[in-house]
């Protein structure tokens, strides 16, 4: 092989990795640009916010109903991360000694994990569970009753 063929042989190397480089750069656009798609703004969050990242990352782990409550209350990104871990909660639930034997009416919150993520007439007792929680605690305060809850 003469110096004139090796020099053609580089050059074409050269350009086909080149090319290669090029189509591994877009693809990984169009897939970063599939992902903000689908994601919308929780995928541009999920660059710096690593809840965020998770979730995009283990959509298996969340229902569509819960990630629709990031999208009506952004705020509510600590709730829908923990959904993967709490979603459950509920099954195992039980009243502290303290809230079955309260002097007085025992503080209940909506955000309890042990019953926020439970869903009533399609919502999240988290996000609309007032009446269903405040109607717990009066029961336990007037009836230390754990049959209702």
């Amino acid at each position: 092989m003469n110096k004139q063929n090796i020099k053609n042989i580089v050059l074409i190397t050269a350009i086909v990795i080149a090319a290669l480089a090029v189509l591994v750069v877009l693809a990984g656009v169009e897939k970063k640009r599939a992902h903000y798609e689908k994601w919308g703004e929780l995928a541009v969050l999920a660059e710096t916010d690593e809840r965020a990242l998770f979730i995009t990352e283990n959509e298996e782990l969340y229902s569509e109903s819960i990630i629709n409550l990031y999208y009506d209350f952004p705020e509510e990104l600590d709730f829908v991360y923990n959904y993967a871990f709490h979603k459950d909660d509920y099954a195992s639930m039980k009243f502290t000694d303290e809230e079955l034997n309260s002097e007085g009416i025992p503080a209940l919150y909506m955000f309890d994990k042990r019953w926020g993520y439970e869903s009533m007439g399609g919502y999240y007792i988290r996000a609309m569970g007032c009446m269903s929680v405040s109607l717990t605690m009066a029961n336990l305060y007037l009836n230390h009753n754990t049959d209702i809850d």
